[in-house]
């Protein structure tokens, strides 16, 4: 994925390309992107602090509801895969298949997952984690 940065001035980057083929002026081209590179990583570096920060929602949110074990995991969780069916769950926890519709059920409810409307092999249900996805997609 391009980075935002870049894109949003994609016919500056390519004028000072063009500058740089007819002039050779590589400090004014280095220059430019590494104000790119820099932009992109405080994006990341907010990305990831806003990401960590919701963890932690997400699991307050969880302990509040007076959830803990699986459901308070499988919540913070979310923040790196923030798509997943009941399968994976089961797997990744350990869970029979009732106990991973348990803890989906818990997170449904309390409004940290949705159902996602697409659907994985063998037509399995996807949930989505949509506050991580809204972070993650700005």
């Amino acid at each position: 994925m391009v980075s935002p940065w870049f894109e949003a001035r994609r016919d500056q980057y390519q004028d000072a390309l063009l500058q740089l083929s007819m002039d050779g002026d590589w400090d004014a081209w280095i220059a430019f992107f590494a104000q790119g590179v820099a932009a992109s990583a405080a994006e990341s570096q907010d990305k990831v602090e806003r990401l960590v920060g919701l963890q932690g929602e997400l699991r307050s949110k969880v302990q509040s509801a007076g959830k803990r074990g699986v459901a308070e995991r499988f919540a913070a969780d979310l923040v790196g895969r923030p798509y997943l069916t009941q399968r994976e769950v089961s797997q990744r926890y350990g869970l029979s298949k009732q106990g991973a519709s348990n803890a989906i059920r818990t997170l449904l409810d309390l409004g940290i997952l949705e159902l996602s409307g697409m659907h994985a092999l063998g037509n399995a249900r996807v949930y989505a984690a949509p506050a991580v996805i809204e972070i993650v997609s700005s």
